[in-house]
């Protein structure tokens, strides 16, 4: 992106802070979403219900917000339990929506950048 260096570096707790308000805001988001297509689909009367998908969404997006908020506590309070549930809660809702591109594209680059701000923290 910046082959002559002219770019300042992001620093990775800078990263991982964004990474873990994106999180919670994303998982709250979907989840909200998710919640509204529910609450669409209670009501109608056909045979062919995706119930089952959309509860098992929220779950995911509900992991996502707990993710984002354990990572950042883990961050800010530099507790090694939390940033480690963090980052591995963190895996689950990206991965299961695999064909929204776009978050599963964050969540990669910001697992890259997550690695050495565990070892900053956490020698």
């Amino acid at each position: 992106m910046c082959p002559d260096g002219s770019c300042p570096s992001i620093p990775a707790r800078s990263c991982g802070i964004s990474y873990s308000i994106y999180g919670i805001v994303m998982g709250a988001v979907c989840g909200l979403l998710e919640l509204l297509f529910a609450l669409d689909i209670i009501s109608l009367e056909s045979v062919n219900r995706p119930e089952t998908y959309v509860y098992i969404q929220l779950v995911f997006a509900f992991s996502y917000i707990l993710a984002g908020i354990f990572l950042l506590f883990g961050i800010l309070k530099e507790q090694r339990p939390l940033f480690m549930a963090g980052k591995i809660l963190s895996y689950i809702w990206p991965i299961a929506n695999v064909f929204r591109i776009f978050p599963l594209v964050i969540h990669i680059i910001s697992v890259c950048r997550l690695c050495p701000l565990r070892n900053e923290l956490f020698p």
